[in-house]
């Protein structure tokens, strides 16, 4: 059955309980968690990367720059763009939180400099559970 077959009550349901999965992490660590348990690799690279793109939208880069950067294809710089029209609220709130965010990791960034370092030392501090050998 093709999702758009399903009944919309059923859909709305569904939002719902992403809605509440989002909500429920109190810190980063329990939102490593939770988006481990829930989410594909494929699906958090997705998600993650739609968040950058909106930065750089905002921050006024070329379409071109921005596709070659992120390796992405014009459709997904363009469905960004259309989403951050229609909806800039939700952007917003994740780029804040975002920034905030880096903002508390910032002296880690800034010790041991290398972005790739960054990651394993925020995984350390916050303990994220390691991923399951396939």
């Amino acid at each position: 059955m093709q999702l758009k077959e399903f009944p919309h009550s059923e859909k709305i349901s569904w939002r719902d309980a992403l809605a509440t999965i989002l909500l429920t992490p109190k810190n980063l660590n329990e939102a490593y968690k939770v988006i481990d348990s829930i989410f594909t690799e494929d699906e958090k690279l997705k998600i993650g990367r739609r968040l950058f793109i909106y930065q750089k939208l905002e921050n006024k880069e070329s379409y071109q720059d921005i596709i070659d950067f992120m390796r992405t294809s014009d459709k997904t710089v363009s469905e960004i763009s259309v989403r951050r029209r229609k909806f800039p609220e939700g952007f917003k709130l994740c780029l804040a939180r975002y920034n905030k965010l880096k903002k508390q990791l910032q002296p880690t960034y800034k010790k041991y400099g290398n972005p790739l370092m960054v990651v394993k030392k925020v995984k350390k501090i916050y303990k994220k559970p390691q991923e399951v050998a396939r």
